[in-house]
C-alpha cells in the first residue's frame, strides 16, 4: 500500500488486484465501481445498498456523496 497526492494505491496479496482510491479530509473517496471492486460485488448491487442507506436515513446524500460522470471504455457515458 503506498500513498502519493492524495492517492492511495492498495494491492491485495494476491499481487493482480488493485484498488486506487482518493483521499480527502481524512476520508476515502470510491466510485460505486470500485465499491464493487472491493467487495466482489455487481456496480447495480452497490447501487442498491447505497440507495437504502439513503432510504433508511443512516447517512445524509449530501454529506457523503458527490455527483460526477464517468466515461466508459467504449466512449460512452455512464451515470
Amino acid at each position: 500500500m503506498s500513498v502519493t497526492n492524495n492517492i492511495l494505491l492498495y494491492q491485495l496479496p494476491d499481487g493482480q488486484t488493485q484498488l486506487e482510491v482518493h483521499l480527502q479530509n481524512e476520508s476515502v473517496w470510491l466510485t460505486q465501481v470500485q465499491m464493487a471492486e472491493l467487495f466482489d460485488a455487481s456496480h447495480p448491487n452497490v447501487t442498491m445498498h447505497i440507495r437504502n442507506v439513503f432510504k433508511e436515513g443512516e447517512l445524509e446524500e449530501n454529506a457523503v456523496g458527490k455527483e460526477s460522470l464517468l466515461t466508459a471504455a467504449d466512449g460512452k457515458q455512464n451515470y
